[in-house]
């Protein structure tokens, strides 16, 4: 089971975005699709939801650690188990005061995820743009996050979202701004020779979206499943798990293709070899015929089973929009 942390400041989102993304996921887009792996967990994040969307209400600040376990689909297809973990929003910005043990656990914990998404609300970029300090030391946070996470454990191959939360508060040009103050304040996720691979997405459950928390929301929550990018730092994440298993299936299927290759050989000595001497260089030409079969019967099916990984890779591409930016060891790229 792959993991998945979502990590970020106290107040930027995470809770109401889990809701939304299980929500939205578990309805599925373009044939892709997540469904909680337990009973409880499920009608959690449905009563969630419920209070959002129905009620009105936003959750409060979450205070612990939740552990999300769900299986993702692609067709009706199983593909990928992961675990999600939301840190509550005290694990970045209290990195000082906490204490030693609990510092230890939250970096032991992030060492073993497969993928990291870091939220960044809109509204603390928009304070530190006005010039709020303490703002700007909470974005300069994650930063010094990224330092220590990397003194421990490599980035190489574990894909970063960088998410802007609450970004319906934003309007085009500001938006555009946020990507630059996220891209230069943590510049080690997108300089080159870094070897990070980073996706910079924003993220929003409406428009004009306000409220404190546990109190009223005002504004417009999205009806469009795909609206506000919800389902994007999900497939992030399943896009790098399909590239390797790509890897994994060409890297197999061209061990088979060697094996072929050489009992194709050693059949061919055989049959130019008379009786005797296959016995004597212990050549068993019938054997190695239903071996020949079974390892052509193994390439064929995992020929197969490339291809349908290659489908469901580009249906996950074909999601990627021009509203967030890929950036791999520095370089702007497209899907």
């Amino acid at each position: 089971m792959r993991q998945i942390s979502i990590v970020g400041l106290r107040g930027s989102g995470k809770t109401c975005y889990i809701y939304a993304m299980s929500k939205t996921m578990m309805r599925g887009i373009n044939s892709i699709s997540i469904n909680p792996i337990d009973d409880n967990l499920y009608n959690q994040l449905r009563e969630g939801w419920r209070k959002i969307k129905t009620e009105r209400k936003w959750p409060e600040n979450s205070d612990r650690v939740t552990k999300c376990e769900f299986t993702c689909f692609v067709q009706l297809r199983p593909v990928m188990d992961f675990c999600w973990d939301d840190y509550k929003g005290g694990s970045l910005t209290g990195l000082d005061t906490i204490s030693a043990k609990e510092r230890e656990e939250f970096y032991n914990s992030l060492s073993i995820s497969d993928g990291i998404i870091f939220c960044v609300p809109a509204d603390t970029i928009i304070e530190a743009l006005e010039g709020d300090d303490d703002a700007q030391d909470d974005i300069n946070m994650l930063n010094r996050f990224i330092l220590q996470y990397a003194s421990k454990n490599s980035l190489k191959g574990i894909p970063i979202t960088v998410a802007i939360t609450k970004s319906d508060l934003l309007d085009k040009e500001e938006l555009s701004i946020a990507f630059q103050v996220v891209k230069k304040t943590l510049n080690n996720l997108f300089a080159k020779g870094t070897n990070v691979s980073a996706l910079l997405v924003p993220i929003s459950l409406g428009s004009n979206l306000k409220g404190l928390p546990g109190g009223e929301i005002t504004g417009t929550i999205n009806m469009d499943p795909k609206a506000g990018n919800i389902h994007l730092p999900v497939l992030f994440n399943l896009y790098f798990m399909l590239l390797e298993q790509i890897g994994e299936f060409s890297n197999n299927l061209k061990s088979l293709r060697s094996q072929l290759s050489n009992v194709n050989s050693t059949i061919n000595m055989g049959t130019n070899m008379s009786a005797l001497k296959r016995w004597w260089e212990g050549i068993d030409v019938d054997y190695l015929q239903k071996n020949k079969a079974e390892i052509e019967k193994s390439i064929e099916q995992k020929e197969t089973e490339l291809k349908g990984i290659r489908t469901d890779l580009e249906k996950i591409k074909s999601e990627f929009g021009s509203e967030c930016e890929y950036y791999d060891n520095g370089d702007n790229k497209q899907f």
